[in-house]
């Protein structure tokens, strides 16, 4: 059996590739290669002054105070940095459970081809009920007649003219009527998906739901185990 021996690159390292510098030690590097600059400017100054009207020491004093001030800054700076990841990544670790759940939100639903479902609790007084489908510019594109008992109720995508819809976000809402088809509520009912990931976004920890879109933790309203196949 032929030996395998680890491939050498270009550079003739062997084996896993070079450590890289840390963000602390390229910060590190940058502050001592901008003081060293400093200090050689400082000594040019020095050399090439008047000697008939030296600069006052007292302001390389200043000079010294203010890029000291400056590099304490930084590396203040990447304290508070390494301080915030571990809480963020701790925060997160709290919604690690939620992963599988169903997460419940009041707000559009994305339609992308297939049919939405809803659970919908019209009015304990209505006569008729509907779920009135609107799109993103605030238009009705569908009513679909529903029971007036609560349950599950299922826009499959068609609009008025029969065509489908496109893709894109849709509020549902769930609308009841008296005998002479008078609107007597309305209510726009909690739309559920499963949560596949918790993930920390610019704003915070966001979840993201099986339908693709992401929603913030602090939209859920409720969570529920999913329904037994």
């Amino acid at each position: 059996m032929s030996d395998i021996s680890p491939a050498t690159g270009a550079s003739g390292v062997t084996g896993t590739a070079a450590t890289q510098p840390t963000t602390e030690t390229r910060s590190t590097s940058a502050i001592s290669s901008d003081f060293d600059t400093f200090i050689l400017m400082l000594t040019t100054q020095l050399e090439n002054q008047d000697p008939l009207n030296p600069l006052d020491s007292a302001e390389f004093a200043v000079q010294l105070a203010t890029f000291s001030g400056v590099e304490q800054q930084v590396r203040t700076n990447e304290l508070l940095e390494g301080l915030t990841e571990p809480i963020g990544a701790e925060g997160l670790a709290d919604y690690a459970s939620w992963v599988g759940m169903q997460a419940g939100f009041t707000g559009p639903v994305r339609y992308q081809g297939d049919p939405v479902q809803i659970e919908a609790v019209p009015s304990a007084f209505a006569a008729h009920a509907q779920l009135e489908v609107i799109d993103s510019d605030g238009q009705v594109v569908q009513r679909v007649p529903i029971p007036t008992e609560p349950g599950t109720a299922t826009w499959n995508g068609t609009q008025f003219d029969g065509s489908f819809a496109p893709d894109g976000d849709y509020a549902l809402d769930v609308v009841s009527y008296n005998d002479q088809w008078d609107e007597i509520a309305r209510n726009r009912p909690d739309i559920y998906h499963d949560v596949r990931e918790a993930r920390l976004g610019a704003n915070g920890p966001q979840l993201l739901l099986s339908n693709g879109t992401e929603v913030g933790v602090d939209d859920v309203i409720s969570l529920r185990n999913p329904p037994s196949p």
